[in-house]
């Protein structure tokens, strides 16, 4: 059901085979050579580091290894292909890797969406606790969620962002041009990312218990993790009828919503001033959202059922568009 966007291995020394050297960086240490770097940008990225004191090579790269089958992003059926589409460079040649070590990984998919700011608006006024989840809005635009945690094995962040738009970026216009005949795939397409950078949240999110690229790869097929982190995230939908404000303390809540633009995040951190100890947030927002319902002149596009109903679609890629990559 899913690809992977972004990728980071751990492997064996062993398993790869140093075909430049000069293409490398040297980190020399008295007269021993300890670790060689390589790092490139475009058209792809790709990171590869060489350590010899460890004993093991790691390497990271984006499904923009795929070139004009990006579209698919990396997934078992095309895991050859990008391998052979690195090891094509000449700076080195990976011999093995379905046994790798994932540590870093991005579970992605695609899906046409008709606005996506509405969307990312929707998910950062209904998520179930403000405490728990963070939504953020980027300088670039992406929208995020990110888990509120201290330990790095137990971080997840959600990225949603228009990848059409993205594509058009001036970074990503010659990709378009070498690529895809200046045709973008991804018009009308929202991308969504669940971020995982640890094992422990590999494991856990794809329900598997090694984190082989093959586990991995396997995983991606047919475990959703992404409609599991909304369910946890998005609060229960309000059933209202539209009609106005119909009462005093309504009239006063509505009054609170205009001071804070009718954003429940500024309407939350208001709040959040003067509660009483031990008060429910949630509890204290579900009035403001019904309000906002009850101001909406139409059912809005987006619900929770929506977005769940969206995300549990499965992939968007047909088989034509892998065997035309094939």
């Amino acid at each position: 059901m899913y690809g992977i966007d972004k990728v980071k291995l751990v492997m064996d020394l062993e398993d790869i085979d140093i075909i430049n050297e000069d293409l490398f960086t040297k980190k020399v240490e008295g007269d021993e050579l300890v670790e060689l770097t390589f790092k490139q940008i475009k058209p792809f990225a790709l990171k590869c580091k060489i350590d010899y004191r460890k004993h093991e090579v790691v390497i990271e790269f984006t499904g923009k290894v795929l070139l004009s089958c990006y579209h698919q992003l990396i997934r078992l059926s095309n895991i050859k292909m990008c391998i052979d589409n690195i090891n094509k460079l000449g700076i080195c040649h990976i011999k093995s890797y379905m046994s790798a070590s994932v540590v870093v990984c991005d579970i992605t998919n695609d899906y046409e969406v008709c606005n996506v700011r509405e969307l990312s608006e929707y998910i950062q006024n209904n998520l179930s606790s403000y405490k728990k989840y963070t939504p953020e809005t980027l300088p670039n635009g992406n929208f995020v969620v990110k888990k509120n945690v201290t330990s790095k094995q137990c971080k997840k962040r959600l990225t949603i962002y228009d990848k059409g738009k993205e594509m058009y970026k001036s970074e990503n216009r010659k990709f378009l041009e070498d690529y895809y005949n200046d045709v973008n795939p991804f018009s009308g397409k929202c991308r969504f990312e669940l971020n995982l950078n640890s094992q422990a949240q590999i494991r856990s999110s794809l329900n598997i218990s090694d984190t082989s690229l093959k586990s991995v790869l396997l995983a991606a097929q047919s475990v959703n993790p992404i409609i599991e982190f909304l369910s946890d995230i998005l609060c229960e939908d309000i059933d209202f009828e539209g009609e106005q404000i119909s009462s005093v303390e309504e009239l006063k809540k509505y009054a609170l919503l205009k001071i804070c633009d009718f954003d429940i995040m500024k309407v939350r951190a208001m709040l959040d001033r003067y509660k009483a100890k031990g008060t429910k947030m949630r509890a204290m927002l579900k009035p403001y959202r019904e309000i906002l319902a009850k101001l909406s002149d139409k059912k809005p596009t987006y619900t929770r059922d929506v977005i769940l109903n969206l995300v549990r679609t499965t992939t968007q890629i047909t088989p034509k568009m892998i065997l035309d990559c094939m």
